[in-house]
């Protein structure tokens, strides 16, 4: 009996990280520079991220997500680009502070249409 349970234990783990990589593709190794001019500045009360794009029409999706250990991120924001444009267009994210001290890391997640992921380097606030 110990013998089935450990296959069915293998089995689920298999599927729950096929379906979390189906969910969360590796990112490409690729260096991508879609994303434009960045910026992260803070305030007393909030958080604010800027970033602009010269060329949609390869980009599906653009993922901002934050990590408080710059390893284990979590989505705070997701835009679904048109895809038809060619012109600069400019982007903002804006939140209220974390009630958390210390690092955060910010860092953009780029998914094209042809289904390949691209993470971009990490921004990081001291939030004293």
């Amino acid at each position: 009996m110990s013998n089935l349970r450990y296959i069915l234990s293998t089995i689920a783990t298999v599927v729950i990280s096929t379906a979390v990589f189906a969910i969360n593709p590796p990112c490409e190794t690729e260096v991508k520079t879609d994303i434009q001019s960045p910026t992260l500045s803070t305030d007393s009360v909030d958080i604010k991220i800027s970033w602009r794009i010269e060329n949609e029409t390869e980009i599906e999706n653009i993922v901002l997500e934050a990590s408080t250990d710059g390893v284990n991120y979590e989505k705070v924001a997701s835009y679904k680009l048109t895809g038809d444009d060619t012109s600069f267009l400019k982007y903002k994210f804006q939140t209220n502070k974390p009630d958390i001290r210390g690092l955060v890391y910010y860092r953009f997640k780029q998914l094209n249409k042809n289904g390949k992921m691209y993470c971009y380097e990490p921004m990081k606030v001291d939030l004293k």
